[in-house]
């Protein structure tokens, strides 16, 4: 037992409320369903947003929801993958360079460097937006018909955004635009962002090593929870 431990949140983004909340040696597949489980009836159990962790999609689509996942949280995965890319491309243009001259010098060398990466990073960027534009599309229907014209595109993007498309994004596209179907408009969002906000209002990540027992950080979420509670009810009365 290494000392830490998971804080699972349920949040009702309809209302700005916490449901539910959790503190669990584990964050395993089994501590979610369970934690979910007992926490929201089955007759309440309509649509669910999370992060991209794996093994999410088979533990909601057991217990009866809709999945939507977070488009920021899909956001950060793709510029995690294109930071990847860029420092790969950094090192072959590098290579490329010595070749061709053995005696560059490395303030010259650095310059050539930093602008093809700029070019490549430009030109990424570009297409990206164009990827994400899909999430301000105002019907599901105008959503899946922006997929058709991404698909139609798809030779034209740069080749780490080929791959993604088309091994993780197409297959999946469907699990990110929930929020637009008509029965969810105005209940669901595209992101948890409320639930983080949550999290990091109640204890910042700053903080959690302060907290040498479980009661030492539930009391300091109540304490501030009750605060948060506080707030939305004087916002919603004014």
């Amino acid at each position: 037992d290494d000392g830490f431990h998971y804080r699972h949140l349920l949040f009702d983004l309809v209302n700005n409320v916490p449901v539910a909340e959790l503190l669990a040696p584990n964050e395993d597949q089994n501590t979610t369903y369970e934690f979910i489980n007992k926490s929201v009836k089955h007759k309440d159990r309509k649509a669910i947003v999370t992060d991209l962790k794996p093994g999410y999609d088979s533990v909601m689509k057991k217990l009866g929801f809709k999945h939507q996942h977070c488009t920021y949280h899909l956001h950060l995965a793709v510029n995690e993958r294109i930071k990847k890319y860029l420092k790969q491309k950094d090192l072959e243009i590098r290579i490329d360079q010595i070749k061709e001259n053995e005696k560059i010098a490395k303030s010259k060398l650095d310059e050539i460097v930093e602008n093809e990466i700029d070019k490549i990073k430009s030109e990424i960027n570009i297409y990206k937006r164009l990827i994400f534009e899909l999430f301000n599309q105002q019907t599901y229907n105008k959503a899946t018909n922006y997929i058709n014209l991404l698909k139609q595109e798809y030779n034209n993007f740069p080749e780490i955004l080929q791959k993604f498309l088309k091994n993780d994004f197409f297959p999946e596209y469907k699990k990110y635009i929930w929020f637009l179907k008509k029965e969810f408009k105005g209940k669901l969002t595209r992101t948890n962002n409320d639930s983080e906000k949550y999290f990091h209002a109640t204890l910042p990540k700053a903080e959690k090593k302060r907290y040498r027992t479980e009661q030492g950080v539930f009391n300091q979420i109540y304490n501030r929870k009750n605060g948060w509670m506080k707030k939305i009810k004087f916002q919603l009365t004014n």
